[in-house]
């Protein structure tokens, strides 16, 4: 065993000719063109996030598209119970649908920070080098509620990237009231981190409904109408003009749609989901191209 330095230990190293026995050798350096790959690889991981959310909300693609009829449908896991409103000459649909939004919360939870932690890589490889100055783990993504707190946490987060970098984040007016409603993408990842899981409502539109009489009459009836439900149950009414009792009809709803949108007393309130995170995975792609082209050292090697 060879001594070194004071409070070293060399085991198996060999020392390059001409050096003093005690001198310890050091690792070899990494050029500076090396450590600019690495950090390019930033935009490289954002993109993998931006995948990974994309197949979470693939998941949300087997939520039922169709209510088809009255009885309990075990795959679709509904109930639909009539019942009549003599007065107004309707019958009440009302349809107890074994709820997923508490199923699904999770997983949109995922997609949400997915989504959301693309943007901070992005701002990583914006900067740090090659292309800012300021070390990765000092760097993230800024928002702000006002336009001018914004402009405080892009100097607090981003100061270390040059001034076209900056300009390209703030053209996202991540802030409330920005044309992206970035902002609300923020605010729902920490909510799912902190705090609960995010709560989702079911929405439902029966666009045709069939009424069958037992005399032999049939209407087609189009409600047209969306419903929202944070529990499954849904009601609708259709006219069943001269309707004394339920024995007189038996329904079946033709046409319907269904999906899972963000709840109420929330950041993106009512907007459905897969649309609305595949508009904020569209944004980031688009960003990172913007990047790319602003800074090609950013680009595929």
């Amino acid at each position: 065993m060879a001594k070194g330095r004071p409070g070293y230990i060399q085991v198996g190293l060999r020392l390059p000719a001409g050096a003093a026995k005690g001198d310890v050798p050091r690792p070899p350096s990494v050029p500076a063109s090396s450590r600019g790959r690495r950090r390019a690889g930033a935009l490289q991981h954002a993109e993998e996030k931006l995948r990974r959310a994309e197949l979470h909300l693939a998941e949300l693609l087997h939520l039922p598209a169709r209510l088809r009829d009255k009885r309990v449908l075990v795959n679709d896991q509904r109930v639909v119970v009539l019942s009549p409103d003599v007065e107004a000459g309707q019958v009440l649909i009302t349809l107890f649908v074994v709820s997923l939004a508490s199923d699904y919360a999770p997983v949109v939870g995922d997609a949400v920070h997915n989504i959301r932690t693309a943007f901070d890589y992005a701002a990583v490889a914006l900067g740090s080098p090659p292309v800012g100055s300021w070390e990765p783990t000092d760097v993230s993504f800024p928002f702000g509620k006002t336009p001018e707190r914004f402009a405080k946490e892009v100097a607090r987060k981003l100061g270390g990237a040059p001034e076209g970098a900056k300009a390209l984040v703030r053209a996202l007016e991540p802030y409330e009231g920005g044309r992206h409603d970035l902002r609300s993408l923020h605010l729902l990842d920490i909510c799912d981190k902190h705090r609960l899981l995010l709560p989702l409502i079911s929405k439902l539109e029966i666009d045709e409904v069939e009424i069958r009489y037992r005399d032999g009459r049939r209407v087609m009836a189009h409600p047209g109408k969306t419903t929202s439900s944070h529990d499954g149950v849904f009601q609708v009414r259709v006219d069943s003009p001269g309707i004394a009792s339920i024995d007189e009809v038996d329904v079946d709803i033709r046409r319907s749609r269904s999906e899972l949108a963000f709840a109420h007393d929330q950041p993106l309130a009512g907007r459905p989901i897969l649309p609305t995170l595949t508009g904020f995975i569209a944004l980031a792609r688009t960003f990172i191209a913007d990047c790319c082209a602003a800074f090609p050292e950013l680009g595929p090697r």
